[in-house]
């Protein structure tokens, strides 16, 4: 008898992992400090700092206070623009900070901004929306912007922009970067709207694309989201069509939660791998987390009632620090933190169902 109840008692663990998960968030948001409430990225520096990227400022977090970057007219060497959508710290410890209209570049020595003005040989300049900043091994920074992809070779002070060429199955597949990765073997990768997946090829200084066609007819998938997972897998958030998991080795891909809703599209704009084959999903509509190997989820979302609860469902951010701690951005709801620590007290409150107190006023206990 033995080994059964050893079977049961493992598949039980397995059947309980997602729920299991009770995440207790912290709530930071104007009233606590932050500029503003839309929080579109997030970058733990060197020093230990919290960055945060906001619809209104960029903001920096020691635990205990905010300090705000935004646009000061009269100030000179400030921050142009205060709509900050990506954040970088490159190996001098200055952070490139991607905006609404280019990039600035944040000196943690005289502590200000200089505007990165460099121009490709054609006279290209980064001056649109800029998604993504990443590095490679060869020296090079990335931008991914909504108009095109751009790369600094930083020994040689040099810019150069790619963009989608008609009739050229070498360039990129769509103007619009969003997301570039640079995976563990050093290959960058570029995840576009309605352009799929494109490979950097830099022998040739050129693109692979891949063949990911959207559901919506006579298109490819947008990327908004793309990662690397602990297995080596590339992991895509997209507007429509769900999570995609991509082996480059075998070339096989799945598709996963692409059946969440019929009426509602979610916009997976982040994903992050919480333990391994488990993710965690920014949507529209709450708080994903996803269970590959079972293909099941769960989804966390705001509640009026639960103090502890998401306080917004629309997720933009995620996004891990040294310590173990997560940091939820959000477009109404500032950031949401989970710490890595178990909270001293267990709490309840009034939930949206039926196994739970009724009321939040306790006046007396008493042992059955």
């Amino acid at each position: 008898m033995r080994h059964p109840i050893i079977v049961f008692l493992f598949t039980f663990a397995i059947i309980s992992h997602l729920q299991a998960i009770d995440f207790k968030f912290r709530h930071y948001k104007v009233e606590e400090g932050l500029s503003e409430n839309s929080v579109f990225c997030s970058l733990q520096d060197s020093k230990g700092f919290m960055w945060f990227g906001t619809k209104e400022g960029l903001n920096r977090f020691d635990g205990r206070n905010f300090v705000i970057f935004h646009k000061e007219p009269n100030k000179i060497n400030s921050l142009e623009n205060s709509h900050v959508h990506a954040l970088y710290e490159d190996k001098n410890n200055d952070i490139w900070v991607g905006t609404e209209e280019g990039v600035y570049i944040y000196n943690h020595l005289k502590n200000d901004f200089r505007y990165f003005d460099k121009k490709t040989i054609d006279n290209r300049q980064i001056r649109q929306s800029v998604s993504s900043i990443t590095s490679d091994r060869r020296g090079n920074i990335w931008f991914g912007t909504s108009e095109a992809l751009f790369r600094y070779h930083v020994s040689t002070d040099k810019l150069y922009c790619y963009y989608r060429i008609p009739g050229d199955k070498n360039s990129l597949q769509a103007n619009h970067s969003n997301s570039i990765l640079c995976d563990s073997k050093g290959n960058i990768w570029i995840g576009t709207l309605d352009g799929g997946l494109s490979r950097y090829n830099p022998g040739k200084d050129n693109f692979v694309n891949y063949n990911f066609p959207s559901a919506k007819k006579g298109s490819q998938i947008s990327i908004l989201k793309l990662i690397e997972d602990s297995q080596g897998n590339l992991i895509m958030g997209t507007i429509s069509d769900g999570l995609i998991i991509y082996n480059p080795k075998t070339g096989k891909s799945e598709k996963f939660l692409t059946d969440i809703s019929k009426e509602l599209i979610y916009f997976f704009r982040d994903v992050f791998e919480y333990s391994p084959g488990v993710y965690l999903i920014g949507s529209e509509h709450g708080l994903i987390v996803f269970e590959r190997y079972k293909n099941e989820y769960k989804i966390i979302k705001s509640s009026t009632t639960n103090a502890y609860s998401l306080n917004d469902n629309a997720i933009y951010s995620i996004y891990r620090d040294k310590e173990g701690g997560i940091w939820v951005g959000s477009y109404f709801g500032g950031v949401n933190y989970i710490s890595p620590k178990p909270y001293i007290f267990e709490s309840y409150a009034p939930l949206d169902n039926i196994n739970s107190i009724t009321g939040k006023a306790v006046s007396q206990f008493c042992e059955d």
